[in-house]
């Protein structure tokens, strides 16, 4: 009895366990994309996120399927291979996990924003952009959503400035200024040192070109002050 009691048992404890293992798998394997994507080691990063692909969809790991589509189409409109990438952010709608995980919606609807503005469609665009503002709001965790704001004004401003809707530039760009308001110098550098390049932006294309000259110094300074990457 003992020996049937532990059979039925490891019927049902083991399957546990393999899952529990692939999920972990796929959480390692998509963490170390990431680091790869970080680091603009594209192909690697696109490797190791299609193997967490083929892993989450053999055990129906919905969070693995939805971050796995995410990291890839990252990678391919980096690369430009935007129309490719729409296929894999259109795959996380059905998800389980895309459905309640208020990140993931943002993610996707920022890749389909920058997607959609490269391709001209700048009110498909705006649109998602505007999605994107809008569920960023929805956070809980207040520097998650001061941060996910502050691109999606980045993102918005982006697009007025192929409109020429000088105004709306204006406005986005004192929107990101607020916004930035919220962190440590430390936090934000790149962005701010987007910020003063978007600024001069504006500057030169009003033909102001040494007031535009003093903020992109400013906008260097940033870069050099954090060594960042981007220098």
């Amino acid at each position: 009895m003992k020996v049937l009691f532990l059979l039925i048992q490891l019927i049902f404890i083991l399957p546990l366990f393999y899952q529990n293992q692939n999920k972990k798998q796929v959480d390692s394997l998509l963490s170390v994309s990431y680091s790869k994507f970080v680091g603009f080691q594209f192909a690697e990063s696109s490797k190791l996120a299609n193997e967490a692909s083929r892993l989450s969809s053999s055990n129906h790991y919905s969070e693995g399927m939805v971050k796995s589509n995410l990291y890839i189409a990252k990678v391919l409109v980096e690369t430009g291979m935007d129309k490719n990438a729409l296929s894999y952010l259109n795959k996380n709608y059905d998800e389980a996990y895309y459905k309640t995980d208020i990140v993931s919606q943002i993610e996707t609807a920022r890749l389909m924003g920058r997607i959609y503005g490269s391709l001209d469609f700048n009110e498909l665009a705006l649109q998602q952009f505007r999605i994107q503002l809008a569920l960023s709001d929805e956070l809980t965790d207040e520097k998650k959503r001061n941060l996910f704001k502050l691109w999606a004004y980045q993102n918005l401003e982006d697009i007025f400035v192929a409109l020429e809707k000088t105004d709306s530039v204006d406005k986005y760009l004192l929107l990101q200024k607020k916004q930035l308001e919220a962190f440590r110098e430390d936090e934000v550098f790149n962005e701010l040192s987007i910020l003063y390049a978007n600024k001069a932006g504006t500057l030169i294309r009003k033909g102001d070109y040494i007031a535009a000259n003093d903020l992109l110094n400013k906008s260097i300074l940033f870069l050099d002050k954090y060594q960042s990457p981007y220098r």
